[in-house]
């Protein structure tokens, strides 16, 4: 990771940043930040001999360019979530459907995200190991999850 750069602002820097380069066909975005993957159960999404972009990405600057092209809906990759290591800012893997255990989902509040993939960064932020999930929404709305609680993004 950068000398100045936390986790935290790692994933506000990298939502900001995808978020200005999304194309026409944007098809949202959802980004695991993660120390330990142990706890968060994951698979590969696409045929993996499909060409994709070489890993691992350092830095936010090319993991943002990277995560904007594949966000497209003319992309392979733009399917489920995909990983970033907060300790040393390097994108990992690519679309990853994530399987979060249900025992985190014992005490969601009665406001409840209204969508699969909201669900499951909900739920994925409550791993152990996960730092937080950010998302971006085809237009642009973009927000994260930290242990659970879901944090919206301004940009005024």
């Amino acid at each position: 990771m950068t000398e100045t750069m936390t986790p935290g602002q790692l994933c506000a820097d990298l939502l900001l940043r995808v978020r200005s380069q999304r194309t026409a066909c944007f098809s949202g975005l959802g980004v695991v930040f993660y120390r330990n993957l142990t706890a968060l159960p994951h698979v590969a999404l696409g045929v993996q001999s499909t060409p994709h972009p070489p890993l691992p990405v350092y830095g936010s600057t090319a993991i943002s360019e990277v995560l904007a092209g594949i966000a497209d809906l003319n992309s392979p990759w733009h399917d489920g979530f995909h990983l970033v290591d907060a300790r040393i800012a390097a994108l990992t893997h690519l679309s990853q459907f994530l399987s979060p255990d249900l025992q985190y989902a014992g005490d969601i509040p009665s406001a409840r995200p209204f969508g699969a993939r909201q669900m499951a960064a909900l739920l994925a932020s409550r791993a152990n190991g996960i730092v937080e999930v950010g998302l971006i929404t085809p237009s642009g709305e973009a927000s994260y999850f930290i242990d659970g609680i879901q944090h919206l993004m301004s940009f005024e």
